[in-house]
């Protein structure tokens, strides 16, 4: 009996962590997928409605327009995360002085909540508190720098306030796209508190849309069939990853 549990102690200790991760987030990932073939409005419906709800998501102007900024967002991110990042990098690694004071300072943003630097930012780029009103201040009268409140450069403005990864050799650059595509994609908090998907729509994002479907619109459904289609998104950019992964421990 003592061999037995000795032998089978850390399967007993993880038994409760992967039994909660299993029903709090693959089961729910399920029963989102279910509730996006119903027809749910403010509370969930079991009854199937077929593929209704997607036909209706990608039949939005606003989801579309959500598509179009993601695709934006996620090419200018990742360009300006990993060809920065690179060059940091590559600073970091020389011998200077006070080496640790600044690895520190670099790192030390990655510790903010996104809601922190979005306000920040979101003070900076404001063209009555920011960038523009400083300059008109200093007598540059026809200086304008109101991207934030621009319908058409309002999205690159998030990408100006986004945080900074670090991508290194192969294996690791690989793994920070992965991740970078990841955060691009749920992307959500840095863009409340930048422009909350305005002017008007014009920034809305797939995440965004989501929440504002299910607890503005009260539609559960269209939410769910939203999440669905960015769980798919992220899976494609996953799976791959992991079959990657795979095949070089096998190949070792």
């Amino acid at each position: 009996m003592f061999k037995w549990l000795e032998k089978n102690l850390p399967k007993i200790v993880m038994a409760p962590a992967v039994g909660l991760i299993g029903w709090f987030v693959y089961g729910f990932v399920l029963w989102t997928l279910y509730i996006s073939f119903t027809n749910s409005k403010i509370l969930p419906k079991y009854e199937l409605w077929g593929v209704g709800q997607y036909v209706k998501l990608w039949g939005s102007r606003k989801w579309l327009i959500a598509v179009d900024n993601l695709l934006i967002f996620t090419a200018l991110f990742l360009i300006f995360c990993v060809v920065i990042g690179i060059i940091l990098a590559i600073f970091l690694d020389q011998k200077i002085r006070a080496e640790g004071v600044l690895r520190t300072i670099y790192l030390y943003p990655m510790a903010l909540s996104f809601i922190v630097t979005g306000t920040a930012w979101k003070w900076i780029l404001n063209p009555t508190l920011g960038i523009q009103k400083m300059f008109i201040d200093w007598g540059f009268e026809n200086f304008t720098f109101d991207w934030l409140v621009n319908r058409e450069m309002a999205i690159y403005t998030i990408v100006i306030a986004w945080k900074i990864l670090l991508p290194m050799m192969r294996p690791v650059f690989f793994t920070s796209f992965v991740i970078l595509v990841h955060i691009s994609i749920k992307s959500y908090d840095l863009i409340v508190a930048l422009t909350q998907g305005g002017p008007g729509i014009s920034t809305t994002m797939p995440a965004l849309y989501m929440t504002q479907t299910a607890f503005h619109k009260s539609q559960v459904g269209l939410s769910a069939a939203s999440a669905m289609m960015m769980f798919m998104a992220v899976a494609a950019v996953i799976i791959p990853y992991l079959y990657s992964e795979l095949r070089r421990e096998n190949a070792r």
